[in-house]
């Protein structure tokens, strides 16, 4: 069996290396043991090492079976593991005296490593203490993170250096950042015009209340003023009015010298007859309104001056000891109060009604009304007795007006009975009522307008166009708006945070699908170094993998002494010069664009010419320069910085078949005997030099760009050409020594060497017309002899 032969199937080298020196006659410098041998005791060396993974040494005798059988003690176990170790280095110390060329050692080197117990990078199970929980937690945090940080610097090294993912992760990141933006507006926008609907919605249901109570209230303006015109009883109280005496009532409160002149002793003109009918009249009005503890009073003001009230004193609108006693406003003359002036001359010209306050109504120093209105309605068009229209002036413009009817609203009490409170801390909203003043100077063609605030919440002040929506109530008394929103405003709250939530969402989303990517593009590379991409299709696709090949060149190498190299070393030592030796090949390997077959132990194979298919001397050429850079490699390569180590290269050309066998594990496997040749090439090679057959010679001759310098194979002593080759005798070959660009071709490169000889008989001028194929095959001829007893495969 060919250490370099791919599939091997027989079931007693399961657990052993294969011996190279029993395959090719040759010297074997690793010391591997054949797979067939027997142990001293007589014992195969799959039972020894059978017997050593599960947990025991066996020499053969009875009681030592029992007691690997039994289930013994911890102690006798380790006895037993003493004891093989004891054996093997025995062995090992034996095996180094024997011959190395046709002789059978009793260990192969790797299970020598296996038998050490020190070396490993793994505790034994008698180096694990009792830990600390707290140690032990800490630790696992401590691991968790470091893990986070190396997927993290694994996903940003490979979404940096891999454009297909970066490009993936910014387009996805972009399209669900987009998209999550473009769905959290959609969805706030419709719910801000929701808080608006349902704004304008509750504004509207109370703007409606509003107003139909508010027509309500002013209705008894509109029933008075009617009776004040049909009923002449009321007809002379402007002349009886303008003709009662002025009241001295102190001086005004700015200014101890002027005297308060704007009320008038109204009872000495007008008749008791008079009061006694507005009573009645306005006891009827006041009742049939239905509006208790709210409208407070009801008056007349001809002339403009206060003169009529019911009731002159109210006690049964309000909770005792309040009452409202209203003798004081009798006889206020509102166009010479300066401050009444104002909405008396708003009055007079308005044809409407026209609200004033809300106003405290204090006595005593106590509010009985906190908040009252004041409306007034002009009374136009009554004549007196002589059948004159009754005129006031204002601003030097006079008004057919006889006076106005004046009704006094507990505005506090009106808004209890709306319960717009209530109404709008449910909602959770606030809001603020508003009444416009308008009043027209005719003189100056203008209007005078003044906005006062007759209902607010309680953060009303943070209402403003953009978290607000307004609504003007229909009144028949001046303009009443009411302002409704949040003071959040109309937008949705989640927006704030939503946006950001989307931005993490959409960055995770697109990292996650980069590692995605990174493990798949990593997997699919990994995947494409263990074969070819060719091969990897047809799996998918469930067909059989197989093809030829009818010129290619392999080479194959291992490591001179390794067997006494690795017996001086770990076996994490040894496994780390092997990776650090071949992960420097592997970069030739993709430099010289070579395929890699397969590192068995020491060895190293590489094809050229397949599975990307080029021309026999250009995949001859591309491993002979490979084989050159190998070399130069291991000259500057040193096993811990101190040791040296060698190599031997053989270089092998001709027809194989490739293909993948198996499906669990599946490999890409090389069928032919040039593969045994370029095995034998390199078994009988010596240490740093390369060594090539007869084909290879001949193609690297033709290489397209590639002078090389070749010379025959001789016997140092007796000049003999050739080497003799297990299965084919003696065969000539030739050392690769150099190369240079074809274009500088020279006689230095050119070491006038006939034509070699052939595979069989004499030697033959030239090897011009031959068929490389033919060649190859002749000269692999005597192999196939060899098959029976070796039955190589690749």
């Amino acid at each position: 069996m060919d250490p370099h032969t791919i599939g091997n199937t027989h079931s007693s080298d399961a657990f052993h290396p294969i011996n190279k020196s029993n395959l090719l006659g040759g010297t074997e410098d690793d010391g591997c043991a054949g797979s067939d041998l027997e142990n001293r005791n007589g014992k195969s060396d799959t039972v020894i090492v059978a017997s050593l993974t599960s947990g025991a040494f066996t020499d053969g005798d009875e009681d030592d079976d029992k007691s690997l059988n039994s289930r013994g003690s911890r102690s006798s176990v380790k006895k037993m593991f003493r004891l093989s170790k004891t054996r093997s280095e025995t062995s090992y110390s034996d095996d180094r005296s024997e011959s190395s060329r046709g002789s059978y050692k009793r260990y192969s080197v790797w299970t020598k490593l296996a038998f050490q117990s020190k070396g490993w990078e793994d505790q034994s199970d008698e180096e694990y203490e009792e830990i600390n929980v707290f140690v032990f937690i800490g630790f696992w945090i401590r691991t968790f993170f470091v893990s986070i940080g190396s997927w993290l610097a694994y996903a940003i090294k490979g979404i940096v250096t891999k454009p297909k993912v970066l490009t993936s992760f910014l387009v996805l990141f972009g399209g669900l950042l987009t998209c999550g933006i473009l769905i959290v507006k959609s969805y706030a926008d419709d719910d801000e015009d929701e808080l608006r609907t349902n704004a304008y919605g509750i504004a509207n249901e109370v703007g409606v209340w509003f107003s139909a109570e508010l027509d309500k209230a002013l209705l008894p303006l509109f029933t008075t003023a009617q009776f004040v015109q049909e009923l002449e009883i009321f007809h002379h109280l402007p002349n009886d009015v303008r003709t009662a005496p002025l009241q001295d009532r102190g001086n005004a409160t700015w200014n101890e010298d002027v005297p308060i002149t704007w009320f008038r002793n109204v009872t000495e003109t007008i008749d008791q007859e008079v009061f006694d009918k507005f009573d009645e009249i306005a006891a009827r009005i006041k009742e049939d309104a239905q509006m208790e503890r709210i409208l407070v009073n009801v008056q007349l003001a001809p002339a403009a001056v206060v003169s009529v009230l019911h009731p002159l004193n109210n006690t049964e609108d309000f909770d005792d000891p309040l009452y409202l006693d209203s003798t004081g406003a009798q006889g206020h003359d509102l166009l010479n109060d300066p401050n009444r002036t104002f909405i008396a001359q708003a009055t007079v010209p308005a044809y409407d009604v026209v609200t004033a306050g809300p106003l405290t109504l204090v006595q005593g120093n106590v509010p009985v009304v906190r908040e009252c209105l004041i409306a007034r309605l002009p009374i136009y068009d009554v004549e007196d007795t002589n059948g004159n229209v009754y005129e006031i002036t204002v601003d030097g413009m006079t008004y057919p007006c006889w006076g106005f009817a004046v009704i006094l609203i507990n505005w506090e009490a009106f808004k209890d009975k709306s319960g717009i409170y209530e109404r709008f801390a449910r909602e959770e909203m606030e809001f603020l009522m508003t009444r416009t003043d308008s009043n027209y100077i005719e003189s100056t063609d203008t209007w005078n307008n003044r906005t006062v605030t007759i209902a607010e919440s309680t953060q009303s002040e943070e209402l403003n166009e953009d978290n607000s929506v307004f609504v003007k109530l229909d009144t028949t008394d001046n303009e009443w708006v009411l302002h409704v929103g949040y003071v959040d405003g109309f937008r949705p709250s989640y927006e704030e945070w939503a946006y950001p939530l989307v931005a993490v969402f959409s960055f995770l989303t697109s990292f996650l699908f980069a590692l995605v990517l990174i493990a798949k593009e990593d997997h699919q590379s990994l995947l494409y170094k263990m074969m070819p991409p060719r091969a990897i299709a047809k799996l998918h696709k469930g067909e059989t993998v197989i093809e030829r090949y009818e010129m290619v060149t392999i080479f194959f190498s291992d490591i001179v002494g390794f067997t006494t190299m690795a017996g001086e070393m770990t076996p994490l030592g040894v496994m780390r010069m092997l990776n650090q030796l071949y992960t420097e090949f592997d970069k030739l390997v993709e430099k010289h664009d070579l395929y890699k077959v397969e590192t068995i132990g020491d060895a190293y194979m590489v094809l050229g010419g397949a599975p990307n298919k080029c021309s026999g001397p250009r995949g001859a050429e591309k491993i002979a320069l490979f084989a050159l850079d190998a070399i130069e490699c291991v000259k500057n390569f040193k096993v811990d910085n101190t040791q040296q180590i060698f190599i031997r290269v053989g270089l092998g050309s001709g027809p194989v078949v490739a293909g993948v066998v198996g499906t669990a594990m599946p490999r890409y496997c090389l069928f032919g005997d040039t593969v045994n040749l370029a095995s034998r090439m390199e078994s009988t090679s010596r240490k740093m030099r390369i060594q090539c057959s007869t084909v290879t010679h001949r193609l690297l001759r033709d290489a397209p760009s590639t002078e090389f310098m070749m010379k025959e194979r001789r016997h140092e002593k007796t000049g003999e050409l050739g080497v003799d080759v297990k299965g084919k005798g003696r065969q000539y070959t030739y050392w690769i020594e150099g190369s240079g660009p074809r274009s500088l071709r020279n006689d230095a490169f050119d070491d006038d060497i006939k034509s070699p000889p052939t595979c069989t008989t004499g030697d033959i001028d030239n090897l011009d017309g031959v068929d490389l194929n033919e060649l190859a095959l002749r000269d692999i001829d005597l192999l196939a002899d060899d098959n029976d007893e070796d039955e190589l495969h690749n």
